[in-house]
């Protein structure tokens, strides 16, 4: 029974990130084209501009603040080390495999955010330059 509520708790946090996404990026269509996209290097043939172009914006803003939520975890996970270290309860052993592990994530973490933004950035070079129709070309 004790491994049930932080398991119920994971599968909550889950589904409540998962709505969001769906609803920040317009339903759960568009989150798969964008996930096509992503894979794929190419966007939709029917991309619209005026859609695609504030989605991977935003999308490339989403990625810059985990970029600095990472940054922040690293902070806050060294400070508490070297409060650890101080009061002395930590192991050198057990030290070394908490940061090796901790390193791990981060860079793994790093890699997967860089090689995303990357692709956004690509995707959003697929898209025509925007260029403000004249009013009087349409007579």
């Amino acid at each position: 029974m004790r491994p049930l509520p932080p398991m119920l708790a994971s599968f909550a946090a889950a589904f409540v990130v998962a709505r969001w996404h769906r609803r920040r990026m317009g339903g759960a269509e568009r989150v798969g084209q964008f996930r096509t996209a992503l894979r794929s290097g190419r966007l939709p043939e029917d991309a619209d501009p005026a859609v695609w172009r504030p989605l991977l914006e935003q999308e490339q803003r989403v990625v810059r603040l985990l970029w600095r939520w990472l940054a922040g975890l690293v902070v806050v996970v060294v400070a508490l080390w070297a409060l650890v270290a101080a009061v002395g309860t930590f192991t050198w052993s057990a030290a070394l495999i908490s940061t090796g592990l901790v390193l791990a994530v981060v860079v793994v973490v790093g890699a997967v955010l860089a090689r995303q933004s990357a692709r956004m950035a690509a995707l959003s070079a697929q898209l025509p330059d925007h260029q403000p129709r004249d009013r009087h070309s349409a007579r």
